[in-house]
């Protein structure tokens, strides 16, 4: 009896490994997608097919953003990305600290002007301001306006557009692009500076290292509403959108809460 409920219980476990086996086996085979049933010519047309349909959708979407006017950015765009951005991340009482009253804003870039023409109309004591810092040698780690932007290269072209209205006044270059951190720390701790331009993650950097205070800053700029080769805007990449709120969070909107800095949206 117990022989042959031994020979019965072999023969169940060898029945269920077999089936484990071929289960197995099945799991490992690839699986066979109804495209590549297809005969070979019909195969590379479909695949032909699905490449045109998707780079139709890509032209259609790119021709409607290149033909879309972009309305110019307000104090509520900013308030309504950050509060997006940081749904279900913070407590509504950290929420609440985000929010911005309208006297922390510039007027509006209304005609898309050019950033000198933007910044000349918005701050037009700027020379008095200059002047009134150039009195003072002693550097100070700050500067008077942050210019914010998406990358090196955009920062280059933007100091070269706001040339005009930076006029004669010492500018530090903060990003990475070519320049190291530490040759910013060392400009920064031998120069007062008046204008910057640079990008969240290297300004955030140099904050959190102390080689940069808002202890002057009166002024951040955003550039808000250009895009770049893709169509994309400041805040439409992740990871810059990232950098740039936490940038606010943590150091910018603190200052502007204070009635130390008011933002300006290009």
């Amino acid at each position: 009896m117990a022989d042959d409920l031994g020979d019965e219980w072999g023969w169940i476990q060898m029945k269920g490994s077999q089936r484990k086996s071929r289960k197995m086996q099945q799991c490992q085979e690839p699986k066979t997608s109804k495209q590549e049933m297809l005969p070979k010519e019909e195969r590379c047309l479909a695949t032909r097919g699905s490449q045109k349909e998707g780079s139709r959708m890509l032209k259609t979407l790119s021709e409607h953003l290149a033909s879309t006017d972009d309305n110019p950015g307000t104090g509520d765009d900013l308030c309504v990305a950050m509060a997006t951005y940081f749904h279900n991340k913070l407590s509504a009482v950290e929420m609440e600290e985000l929010l911005l009253e309208e006297h922390c804003f510039l007027d509006v870039n209304k005609g898309n002007e050019s950033v000198s023409d933007y910044l000349t109309g918005t701050i037009p004591d700027w020379s008095a301001v200059v002047k009134k810092e150039q009195e003072s040698k002693k550097p100070n780690k700050s500067c008077v306006l942050l210019l914010l932007t998406s990358s090196g290269k955009r920062a280059v072209d933007l100091m070269r557009d706001a040339a005009s209205f930076r006029g004669k006044c010492v500018t530090a270059k903060l990003f990475a692009k070519h320049i190291k951190i530490a040759e910013q720390e060392k400009f920064l701790a031998s120069h007062r500076v008046q204008f910057a331009v640079g990008t969240p993650h290297r300004v955030s950097c140099l904050l959190e290292s102390g080689a940069v205070t808002l202890d002057d800053t009166k002024y951040v700029i955003l550039d808000w509403n250009w895009r770049d080769a893709k169509l994309r805007r400041f805040v439409d990449i992740p990871e810059l959108k990232r950098d740039l709120f936490e940038l606010l969070r943590k150091h910018l909107i603190p200052a502007a809460s204070r009635g130390k800095v008011k933002f300006g949206l290009l």
